[in-house]
């Protein structure tokens, strides 16, 4: 009995830290899409990769809107893996949205997005173009699923814009708009 257990605990490790070893792919032999993440997640990751953006719909009247936006980007246990953890600013409280994760996906050359939301959304979804635009189901614990996409563009190097699009039945429909500054530390 004590051998079985040993041997499932050695067999378990050794499945465990495959992930880890295998996600050393020499940059040269990634793919344009796999070095465009890489490139990418460095210069998100850069300076503690915490950035700001300010709501363009904040209501001060209206209690729990959020003035701004936070992304704070941290590096994953894996080259290929990066954290991201989006907050809400509402008076002088931050408060999480979202804490989720990027993975390359070596196998389907795609970067890959799952992330779970307060009250027990799940997103997940993956990249549909090589800019890294993102296509993925917001699940809610009732059983609500909806399509988004979400795409950005580098203004400069400390800023970028991001727009996410939900699908209606009159297609991809502009959802937000933001505008993400470098928040320096």
């Amino acid at each position: 009995m004590h051998r079985i257990l040993l041997t499932s605990v050695v067999v378990a490790v050794a499945v465990a830290a495959t992930p880890l070893a295998a996600q050393t792919l020499d940059t040269a032999a990634a793919s344009p899409e796999h070095q465009a993440y890489r490139a990418k997640q460095a210069w998100l990751l850069r300076d503690g990769g915490k950035w700001s953006a300010d709501n363009p719909t904040f209501d001060s009247t209206a209690e729990g809107s959020p003035r701004s936006f936070g992304y704070q980007f941290t590096q994953g246990w894996g080259a290929d893996v990066m954290r991201l953890k989006i907050t809400g600013r509402v008076g002088e409280k931050t408060y999480l949205y979202w804490d989720g994760f990027y993975y390359w996906h070596p196998v389907k050359n795609r970067l890959m997005y799952v992330a779970q939301g307060t009250g027990g959304a799940i997103a997940a979804g993956e990249s549909v173009d090589a800019a890294g635009t993102l296509a993925f189901e917001i699940i809610t614990p009732d059983g609500t699923v909806a399509l988004h996409r979400d795409g950005d563009t580098r203004l400069s190097d400390e800023a970028f814009q991001s727009q996410s699009f939900r699908y209606t039945a009159s297609g991809w429909t502009p959802n937000q708009t933001l505008t993400w500054r470098r928040v320096n530390e």
